[in-house]
């Protein structure tokens, strides 16, 4: 779904719906307010929740079809009670190609900030769309590289075999072979995002690539010793790119980041399986996780979802958890002391 990371994360009570009005899913911020009186209200129709009267019906027809950017509706709770809230409606698509609308939902009690969240919601709405765009262009951004790229690799190899003695040609043929290594990356990695399907996944594959790319960062480029130990041989699995990416790299950058202000910086991933399991081991030199975070680490949101490093990466293991969690997998946290971490993810094959 596009705008998927950014529904998700919000910590405003959003909602999904079709064009008629019914509720595709909900993000954990608005199962958190626990509105309305059904537990199991996915695939019921909004409709449904709120005010019967011929204003309000009206006021979510004119938001449902985006005729209005915003607009008060009146919830109808547990027990009959009402609770009014303002809506910001924006259209989005479902994973199969259908039109969607994205319901952000504000309770008139803490309307006072309203203004400074749409704003905020509106830039990184605006921000993912720019990162789809450019995630479909990709790959045509790197054939339109690669192929002049492709004549000067060529056009060093006819010089340097008639003239081996001139000086710099391999220096300009590695350097060369380094900018399509990067041009592979980005273009693997972009497109894989925009499949939105369960698909095969070599978890070797996955990591390396996701890896190679976090070579952008200086910190993780020049800062950090790396130690990668990841078997290409482990049995393949079924899932969505972007999952298993976000999941894993939110550990990658929880990890990171507390390293920052540590004298040793020695960051490994050892990937390997046995009959049932795949096991992926993230450790780190970094400062312990303290007590009070440990004890609600995976199973309640973070107050700071971002990077310290990169600021829009996400670093939250609550949500990483919760996206690994529905392919049958877990993250333990099997080392935490001052020398450093271990996160342990099982996954099921």
């Amino acid at each position: 779904m596009i705008y998927k990371n950014i529904y998700l994360h919000s910590p405003l009570p959003t909602l999904i719906l079709d064009a008629k009005g019914l509720i595709i899913d909900a993000n954990p911020a608005f199962k958190s307010m626990a509105i309305l009186p059904e537990m199991d209200f996915i695939g019921t129709s909004i409709s449904n929740y709120i005010a019967n009267n011929d204003n309000k019906r009206l006021i979510l027809s004119q938001l449902l079809t985006v005729e209005i950017m915003e607009g008060r509706l009146d919830f109808q709770a547990h027990g009959g009670v009402s609770v009014p809230v303002m809506v910001t409606p924006a259209k989005t698509i479902t994973e199969n190609g259908d039109p969607a609308i994205i319901f952000f939902i504000h309770p008139v009690s803490s309307v006072s900030g309203k203004d400074i969240d749409i704003t905020q919601l509106e830039n990184d709405l605006r921000n993912e769309k720019r990162f789809s765009v450019f995630g479909h262009l990709a790959p045509g951004i790197a054939h339109n590289i690669n192929n002049p790229l492709a004549v000067i690799i060529g056009r060093t190899q006819l010089l340097k075999a008639k003239n081996p003695n001139i000086p710099g040609l391999e220096i300009i043929q590695s350097q060369a072979q380094s900018i399509n290594s990067i041009i592979t990356t980005l273009s693997f990695k972009s497109s894989h995002e925009l499949i939105q399907n369960e698909v095969p996944l070599n978890l070797s594959d996955l990591l390396n690539y996701e890896l190679d790319f976090l070579q952008a960062d200086p910190f993780f480029k020049h800062n950090v010793e790396k130690k990668l130990d990841l078997n290409a041989s482990i049995p393949m699995i079924t899932g969505t790119y972007s999952d298993f990416s976000t999941g894993l790299m939110s550990i990658v950058n929880f990890s990171l980041d507390t390293m920052l202000n540590t004298d040793v910086k020695t960051f490994s991933v050892s990937l390997y399986a046995d009959p049932q399991f795949i096991y992926i081991d993230i450790s780190d030199t970094g400062a312990p996780i303290d007590k009070q975070q440990l004890a609600t680490i995976f199973s309640e949101p973070p107050p700071e979802k971002q990077s310290k490093r990169m600021g829009k990466q996400p670093v939250d293991l609550y949500y990483a958890s919760r996206i690994l969690h529905k392919y049958g997998a877990t993250i333990d946290i099997v080392k935490n002391t001052e020398k450093g971490k271990c996160f342990q993810v099982k996954i099921p094959h």
